[in-house]
């Protein structure tokens, strides 16, 4: 009995250490500062009049990075709805639809009322990574969210996104906060910026009940500001402008200030939840990135843009051009005086233009030359017909050469070349059109991520290549076309097995098979050219610039449907062209299978433009079989990640020196598109993929394994805790220490 006795004391001993000291390593552990991840909220998860279930943690998804949301308890949890009346009227920039939004209710005692968080829990299985985002020296953020106040409602102390946390010591005021203010009726931007001073901004006039506002707070680290679309037809207005020093506060991970939850539907003051809204909420976004008026959520498909001299929806060369000229500058009535018009121009070169749905940009002047030359050297040019081999090559080649003039793909040109004087003098002036053209729209913007879910079709049915964009990318607008009928891959209800971690539903995947011709494939890409035979825009994504230091992650999951007849081969399932070696044919990136060893292989050039780095899979992949791939890249490491049923494992890793190759806008090989189910080599097309492919996500962060597409949500069964505070914990340890008390006076 007494040895029991022992045994039973020595389990309880543990549970008190455990109890005492491991919470606080769990809040050290999970403490450890990452790069500011974006974060999107559309609440479209659950159904009308259904309340976010509290019960289960992460209800509320994030579809960009796993940070979801969590409602404490069920008369804390706002409820979704559908209503025509509930939803905010003007469309979003994306094209996605938004059919559901959540009402955040005060409660009838005025105690409280609805509201959401990040979990902040170190005991928790989920905790949210966004809440010790770090926000690098230079960068900067923006938040958007749309809010109705309720018609029975008043305007009162309500903030409708915040950041927890109490950077000034005795003084209340929390890290963050978007709130309305009881005493002016104003929408106010509150935080405390890099240097730990508290800045404010707010709107021009009152805001008003029963009315939809489109909110957006833009810190570039140098100046705070916000803007309002209050949904008057006059789109986004500018309301002020403060200077910071840093774009928020952020201090070391010891400091528990700075790192806890990111709320919606409530505030803090004092250090205690406060401020809870009253009115419905929808659409709510926080990108890592300080986004232009042009990008926010709710801006038109198709708006003017300060710089866009010949209004052709970008600021670019073409703008420079037309102000040296002493043309009619759109944004300036006196064309040609320095510095006022040129001084728009400069300081708004490579912003971007419209986004998806706008018309048909104006072509520059290279675009036609080159459709001209592309004429003359089909009309003229005779491909040798020496054997039925050369003539499908030229066949490829003339169709690839298509895809380059209506589908923007500068760098395949190349294909054309010809032993024929009259090709090889078509393909130099095409050359000198394309490098024109490059200079014109390769103005480098920040590395956008994309999540590309092929979500958009039905099955059976192609991707259409008949319109522009029919491929969403669900975070950027940066969306995928196909070329043509013969080359667009085919939706298919034969999706991964394995759920995705975000939780969001799965159910259509893109078949990609080979022609029957040999000549091709299917595939798809971003637009590497401002197309008016499509009204195709290029993507900003193309030309994103990683910053030194920084990382990316590119994923998908894949599934070879080969046969005996055609076995695993040199297949790419993403790719980024261009060829930065020169002479050498390797394309600036590709996740691909290798004929050779079977084996699946990431390759790249990295910053150093030089250095051709390759990291490939520990077995070969096999035929019919899925696997989920991750390649992370954070500017001194190359890693590759694979799950091909048992979990994400790692490969290998490679030193890189910087994250990827990126030149400089004279440069055409590296702001080329990005593809789907194929590669490049030597410049051209190839290395078609025959399977399925689904999720593709390109990230512009070094991701860790447990933030992958397709790990396991975790535990999340049980209750959400809420967030332990210091008082709590050790009040935890006292308990375990009298249960151990007692345990040895029964023995």
């Amino acid at each position: 009995m007494r040895q029991r006795c022992w045994a039973d004391g020595r389990i309880k001993f543990i549970v008190f250490l455990l109890t005492f000291f491991l919470p606080p390593l769990c809040a050290l552990a999970d403490t450890v500062p990452n790069p500011l991840q974006s974060a999107y909220w559309r609440f479209e998860e659950g159904t009308n009049f259904s309340s976010v279930n509290f019960a289960i943690p992460n209800s509320v998804l994030d579809s960009t990075n796993q940070n979801h949301l969590s409602a404490f308890a069920a008369n804390t949890s706002p409820f979704y709805t559908s209503d025509v009346n509930d939803l905010p009227p003007t469309p979003l920039k994306s094209g996605l639809s938004n059919t559901l939004a959540l009402d955040f209710a005060a409660h009838p005692d005025g105690l409280g009322g609805d509201d959401l968080f990040t979990a902040f829990n170190p005991s928790s299985t989920a905790i949210d990574k966004i809440n010790n985002g770090i926000i690098a020296a230079g960068g900067g953020f923006t938040l958007e969210a749309a809010f109705k106040i309720d018609p029975a409602a008043t305007v009162t102390y309500a903030a409708i996104a915040s950041k927890e946390g109490r950077p000034g010591g005795s003084r209340p005021e929390q890290t963050l906060e978007l709130k309305t203010r009881e005493d002016n009726s104003l929408l106010q931007i509150e935080l405390w910026d890099g240097s730990g001073n508290l800045k404010q901004v707010s709107s021009l006039a009152p805001v008003i009940v029963a009315h939809w506002y489109y909110a957006a707070v833009v810190d570039t680290g140098s100046a705070l500001s916000l803007y309002l679309d209050s949904n008057d037809g006059s789109g986004y207005q500018l309301q002020g402008s403060v200077p910071v020093s840093g774009a928020l506060y952020q201090a070391v991970p010891a400091n528990p200030s700075w790192d806890n939850s990111w709320t919606v539907g409530r505030g803090q003051f004092g250090g205690h939840p406060a401020d809870w809204f009253n009115g419905i909420i929808d659409e709510v976004r926080l990108s890592n990135t300080a986004l232009s008026a042009s990008q926010f959520l709710f801006a038109p498909a198709s708006s003017g843009l300060t710089g866009d001299y010949n209004n052709n929806g970008r600021v670019d060369a073409a703008d420079y051009v037309l102000w040296r000229a002493g043309g009619p500058l759109a944004n300036d009535p006196t064309p040609g005086v320095q510095p006022a018009d040129y001084a728009v121009w400069r300081s708004n070169f490579g912003k971007p233009g419209p986004g998806v749905g706008s018309s048909a940009a104006v072509p520059e002047p290279a675009s036609w030359v080159l459709l001209l030359y592309v004429a003359v050297g089909l009309v003229l040019g005779r491909p040798r017909r020496s054997d039925a081999h050369q003539a499908s090559l030229v066949a490829a080649r003339i169709r690839r050469l298509s895809v380059s003039v209506f589908a923007g793909k500068g760098e395949a040109i190349m294909n054309i070349a010809r032993s024929n004087k009259c090709w090889r003098l078509c393909t130099l002036l095409a050359l000198c059109s394309v490098a024109t053209r490059a200079v014109a729209i390769t103005a480098p913007n920040p590395l956008e991520s994309a999540d590309w879910r092929f979500e958009e079709g039905t099955s059976g049915n192609m991707v259409n290549s008949a319109v522009a964009d029919p491929v969403r990318d669900s975070i950027n607008q940066n969306h995928l076309d196909a070329f043509s009928p013969d080359t667009a891959p085919t939706y298919t209800t034969n999706v991964p097995p394995t759920h995705l971690k975000s939780g969001l539903a799965n159910t259509l995947a893109l078949s990609f098979t080979a022609n029957t011709t040999g000549g091709g494939g299917d595939d798809l890409f971003t637009r590497y050219d401002d197309n008016p035979a499509v009204s195709g825009l290029a993507k900003h994504i193309n030309d994103g610039i990683i910053a030194p230091g920084g990382g990316f992650t590119v994923e998908a999951a894949f599934k070879p449907t080969t046969t005996t007849n055609s076995p695993i081969a040199y297949e790419a399932i993403v790719g980024k062209e261009g060829q930065p070696g020169g002479s050498r044919p390797v394309q600036t990136f590709v996740i691909k299978t290798r004929g050779d060893n079977h084996l699946l292989q990431v390759e790249l050039y990295d910053g150093n433009g030089t250095d051709q780095q390759q990291v490939t899979s520990l077995s070969p992949i096999l035929q019919n079989q899925w696997y989920y791939v991750a390649a992370v890249d954070d500017g001194s490491t190359l890693s590759l990640y694979l799950d091909s049923g048992s979990g994400y494992q790692l490969q290998k890793s490679v030193p890189v020196s910087g994250a990827l190759f990126q030149g400089v806008p004279s440069n055409p090989l590296w702001d080329a598109s990005w593809t789907v189910g194929r590669g490049q080599f030597g410049g051209n097309p190839t290395d078609w993929f025959t399977g399925i492919i689904d999720e593709v996500r390109i990230t512009n962060s070094a991701l860790t394994p447990a933030q992958f597409e397709f790990v396991p949500m975790g535990a999340g069964a049980s209750a959400l805790v809420p967030e332990p505070e210091t008082a709590a914990l050790f009040a935890l340890a006292l308990i375990s220490c009298i249960a151990i008390f007692r345990g040895r006076r029964g023995t």
